[in-house]
Formats: structure tokens, sequence, C-alpha cells
């Protein structure tokens, strides 16, 4: 009788015993030969909860039969893993009478039939395959102390010992208002959880949050509405903090330092006097200087005690003293000193007494004419100022006592007809150059000389060429380029930019002004440059300001206008558009023109919109009479928004103005 071969399955996996090394016989071999088994799909070595070696037949084609090759050999190129002495099986099913049987091999390579595993075995199975795993991630448990080492705790760092030597003790008491946080603890790995679980915090939806600007040149002071679909500002009026009037006559200058403000103004009668004083105006009376800081006060200068002696008793009834006009005030940038020059022909110093925080006179330094400007030098550890009179004189440093003062006529031996109207410092490369104009006393004369002088030497660098009545000079904030505006006969302004760097200056562009009415005479009254140097913008006494570019002055590119009706008290001359000033902004508003006119309104006008624009040129503050001089001051400083005088005397204070507030005027 014929035996039913054996068939083997292809997709059970084939178990050899390796404890021997050669435990197969020949029949068994032509059973596993490859040409007998059909080609299984890949499949990986895998090592079962037994830990036996599973033999695919693809291994024995690659290997070839077991007799011809040490199984051993072909283990040591499979993984390590699968090397371990372990009982190897030969499961196979057999199709016999429509049911299947497993067999195994025994040690003489007989086929032995094997009884199916009861569900009590297979659960058991199951049992140490879940054993297997949890013996497997036992590892990633890092406070188990058979597998990892606990961590190294630096118990240095855990105690802090406060020795006991006399300096560290003092030093504790110094620092004992500093409330110092004790050292911060290293945490402690070596114990399982060495700290509770916390609860993540619970984020609350989202809601829109607007950070206000940071502080600004001028600060808050420009509070601004965006207009839907377009990212024009508009800006809002000012707030009027508070106002006092104790000036005898319109205000000259003005002047911040932190909180403190200093206010320069003429005197009814102030005039200068060219030998003995003559007779005092009844009107005349103090307070042509002032500071403010919280309160007006008047400060004891630039007056002179007439000599009442040989007089009669009922002329003796007449004011002694004499108050003068001061034309200009200054502070010091390197202390908190105050210098103020008057028609009184002199130059006052005034210190700030650190006990009673009140400015008193420290010095006194005369001149032989009235002196009209003044101007600190930029940028220095020094307080080299410029006193503008009919010479150019310069201050070493007014810190000196005395004082060292050297003199330079731009005019030479003419310095009797001339005096030196306007001067400025230079910035960077020019920073040690003095740029000074000069006009002459007569006013039906255009003739002046314009010079640079370098005072380190205290000499003469180069003229300007350039031969009509000085009216404005100014320097951009680099100091590579200059602005001489002058005025001529027949009613011709011209203006010439110069690049100054050289040393032989050559005019980079020049053109003739726009011509004034006929019924004034025309003046330009302030020049400045924009930040970056590009735009100039000129005021003049016309109440009309012009803005250039610069680098081409072929075309007017503004015109702006004070609008609104003349506020000048009758028998009061008008000076149209008195100062014009350059201010940097943030990104709410990049930069801007900030200009005073004869309308007793401070506008604030937008390059970047078209002057025919409705919303340019608005108002941030008011006044009751026509404007006289404004000052801007430093938000980061402590120094107010605007501080705005007229031509009564008043004295106006403007901070940034609330929701809501509205100007009556346009």
């Amino acid at each position: 009788m014929q035996s039913k071969r054996e068939v083997i399955d292809v997709d059970k996996p084939l178990f050899y015993d390796l404890t021997k090394e050669n435990d197969l016989t020949d029949n068994d071999i032509q059973e596993l030969s490859p040409s007998r088994i059909s080609r299984p799909p890949p499949q990986r070595t895998k090592v079962s909860h037994r830990s036996n070696f599973t033999l695919f037949p693809s291994t024995v084609k690659r290997f070839g039969p077991p007799s011809s090759i040490n199984i051993r050999t072909a283990l040591s190129q499979l993984p390590s893993r699968a090397q371990s002495p372990i009982k190897k099986l030969k499961q196979t099913q057999s199709k016999v009478g429509g049911t299947k049987r497993a067999f195994e091999l025994d040690s003489d390579g007989e086929d032995v039939e094997t009884k199916p595993k009861k569900k009590k075995q297979q659960e058991d199975d199951e049992t140490d395959e879940e054993d297997a795993y949890a013996r497997c991630h036992a590892g990633y448990d890092i406070n188990n102390e058979d597998i990892w080492k606990p961590a190294k705790v630096n118990q240095a760092k855990l105690t802090f010992d406060i020795p006991d030597s006399p300096d560290y003790l003092f030093a504790s008491n110094q620092l004992s208002h500093f409330n110092l946080k004790p050292r911060r603890r290293q945490p402690d790995f070596s114990s399982p959880y060495p700290y509770p679980f916390t609860k993540l915090p619970e984020w609350k939806p989202l809601r829109r949050y607007i950070v206000p600007p940071p502080p600004r040149l001028i600060g808050y002071s420009l509070p601004t509405k965006l207009r839907r679909g377009s990212r024009q500002r508009i800006v809002q009026p000012l707030k009027q903090f508070t106002s006092f009037k104790h000036a005898p006559g319109s205000i000259n200058h003005i002047e911040q330092s932190g909180p403190w403000i200093a206010i320069a103004s003429a005197a009814t009668g102030g005039h200068p006097d060219d030998a003995a004083i003559g007779d005092i105006d009844p009107y005349n009376r103090e307070g042509s200087i002032m500071v403010w800081n919280g309160k007006p006060e008047i400060l004891p200068g630039h007056f002179r005690q007439k000599n009442m002696q040989g007089v009669a008793e009922a002329v003796s009834l007449q004011p002694s003293k004499k108050y003068y006009t001061v034309n200009d005030v200054k502070f010091d940038p390197c202390s908190s000193s105050l210098v103020s020059a008057g028609n009184d022909k002199n130059v006052h110093i005034w210190r700030l007494d650190d006990e009673t925080n009140t400015y008193e006179k420290d010095d006194r330094i005369p001149f032989a004419y009235p002196p009209i400007g003044l101007a600190f030098r930029p940028d220095t550890s020094r307080s080299v100022i410029s006193v503008a009179e009919r010479s150019l004189h310069l201050i070493s440093d007014i810190a000196d006592s005395p004082v060292e003062m050297q003199a330079l006529s731009l005019s030479g031996q003419k310095k009797k007809d001339f005096y030196v109207g306007a001067m400025t410092w230079g910035r960077d490369l020019t920073a040690n150059h003095l740029f000074a104009s000069s006009e002459p006393l007569d006013s039906t004369k255009f003739i002046g000389h314009h010079k640079a002088i370098d005072t380190e030497k205290w000499k003469i660098l180069y003229a300007f060429r350039e031969d009509g009545a000085g009216d404005e000079i100014t320097v951009t904030k680099d100091g590579s380029r200059l602005a001489l505006i002058t005025r001529r006969e027949d009613h011709i302004h011209p203006l010439h930019i110069y690049d100054v760097r050289r040393s032989n200056p050559e005019i980079t562009a020049s053109i003739e002004l726009p011509s004034f009415p006929s019924n004034i005479e025309g003046e330009v009254t302030s020049a400045s440059f924009s930040s970056d140097g590009i735009y100039l913008a000129m005021g003049r006494n016309d109440n009309c300001i012009h803005v250039y570019d610069s680098r081409f002055l072929d075309r007017l590119l503004f015109e702006y206008q004070h609008h609104g009706l003349p506020k000048t008290h009758p028998g009061n001359h008008s000076y149209g558009v008195v100062k014009v000033q350059w201010v940097d902004e943030d990104s709410v508003l990049p930069f801007g023109l900030v200009t005073g006119g004869n309308d007793g309104c401070v506008r604030f006008w937008n390059p970047q919109q078209a002057d025919s624009n409705l919303h340019n040129g608005s108002i941030l503050a008011e006044i009751s009479s026509d404007v006289a001089t404004f000052s801007i001051g430093n938000r980061y400083k402590g120094e107010h928004s605007i501080v705005v005088g007229d031509g009564s005397g008043e004295v106006a204070i403007f901070d940034f103005a609330p929701q809501g507030y509205h100007s009556i005027y346009r």
C-alpha cells in the first residue's frame, strides 16, 4: 500500500531543534528541499514568548539543506536576539480524511503527532505574553532602582550655610531692604514623583487688546482716530492745562528742560539805552524773565537802577528801576543752569539752588551792544555757548569763573553797521563749525555777510558766495547741507543750499522764492529741515508755509496757510508764521510739521497728505491772541506737550486732549 505523503503548508513556520548539530534525516531534507516547497512571501525572523527560533522556508533556500551547512553558522548571521539555545519545533499540517493534524520531529527525525492545545493552556500562554510585555516595558520606568541608578543630588546646593564673618553680616544688613528671595532648590529625581501633579491652567477665550503707543516727541499729545477704509489719521486738539499772564509784553522765546519752563518777553519801554537812563515808561514793569515749575516765578534780573540823587521830591515818585526786554533764554544741556540775554547789554547766568529749588543769579557778562541770540553747542561735555551781537562771541565754558570769551566780526571794520541776525551749530562732521549770517541795521539796505567759523581755532573758514541781507540759516540733522535764505532789492528772496562738508562749499541748488504781497515787506521768519534732510519748510510773514524737496527745488511741494482770522491786537505789528518745526513720530504718525501763526493757532501738517485735504493742518492749540512763539516738549524728559506764548504776554501750557474734546475753530 502506497503511503500518502505529508504536504507541508508553506504558510506555517518550520521549527527545528538545534540542540544537536545534525538532527534531520535525509528523508526530512528531501521533504524540505526548495523544489518541493512553494516560495512563500518574504517574512522576517521572530522570537515567540517561548524563545523558539523560527526558521522560514526562505531561510532554507538561502542557506541550502540543513545537512550541507552548519546550522549554527547560519544562525550566527541572523539577528542576535534569535541565537539563544531553545527548543525548535516543526509544525506541519496534513489533510487526511478532511482533518488537520499537527506533527513535531522527535530525536530520530520521525514525525510525532501532537495533540492540540487546550483552552486553559492557551490562556496560560496569553498570560505569559502579557508578563513578557510588562518585563519589556519595565525598563522605561526611571524610578526602578533594579534597572536605573538613582540620580546624583548635589547636596551643596540644597543647603545654604550663612558664614559668621563680620563682612558678610554687614553686607546682609545693607541688603536687607532688597527682600532677597531664598535660593531655588534643585529638584530631586531619585524618589518617585517628588512633586505633585498640578492642573494645567484653562485658557480663556482671547479678546482684542490694543497696546498704547510708546511716548513720542509730542507723546500722547496727539490722539488720533482712524477713518474707515483709510490709513490717514486725524490729529485731535490738545487740552489747555493752565495759563498765566505775568509778562509785561510779547513773548520772545520759550524753553523747556524737564519740569522747568523759561520765558523771555519784551517789556514796555525796555529798549536799550545809549548812555544814561532817561525817562522810564510808566508801564514799564518786571516780568521779562520768568521760570515756571508748578507756578510762575519772576527772576530779579535785566534791570538798572536809576540815579535819583539831586532829583526833586515830586520827580522822585517816578519809578527808580528800568526793566529791559529779554531777547533770548536757553537751558544749559550739560547742567541745570539758565542763560538769558537782554537789552541791558548783559548776559545773565542763573544757577539752580537745590535746597530752595529756585534760580538765583550767579554771574553777569557785559557786552558793548545788546545781545540778541544764544546757541549752545550740541553733543559736547562742556557748556560752550555762542552769543550773537553786532559781533559773534564764543564762551568756552559758562561754568568757569571768570568766563573766557572770544569775539569775531563777520563784517570786518564795518561791524557797527551790521548785527548777527541768525546763527546755528553744525552736526557730526561739522560739529566744530558755527554758521552765522548778518544783516544791516538800516532796513533800507539789502547787504549782509554769511560765514563759517572754526570754533576750535576761532577763525573764519570760508564765506558763502551770497551778499544779500540774511533772513534765516539752518543745517540738516547730519550737518552735511546748509540752507541760506536772504533778501535783496526788488523783493527778491533767493534760497541757496550748500554742501558744507567741503572746505570750499559749492551751491548744490538755488531758486528764487515766490514773491510776497506788495503791501508788506517780505521776510522768511523761520526755516527748518526735516530729520531725514529731505523736506525744507519755511515760515513767511504773509501767513504762509512753503515746503520744498531739498533735492529738487524746481517746484513747490506744499503751500500751507493759516487761513483763520488774524488775532493781532490793534496797533501791533503782525509777523505771520513765526515758527516752523519738524517733529518725528512713531508708526502711528510718521512725522509732521508744527507751525504757529497770527490766527492764534498752532497747527500740525502731514506732508503725506495733500495740502488741499481738509483734515491737514489740524489745530493742536489755540490761544486768544496771535502766536508769538511756542515750544514742543519731549515727553521722555517729563516736559509738556506744547507751551505757547502770544503777543499780549500770556503763556498757555497744553497737554493731550481727552476723547470728545473739539475746537470751535477749524
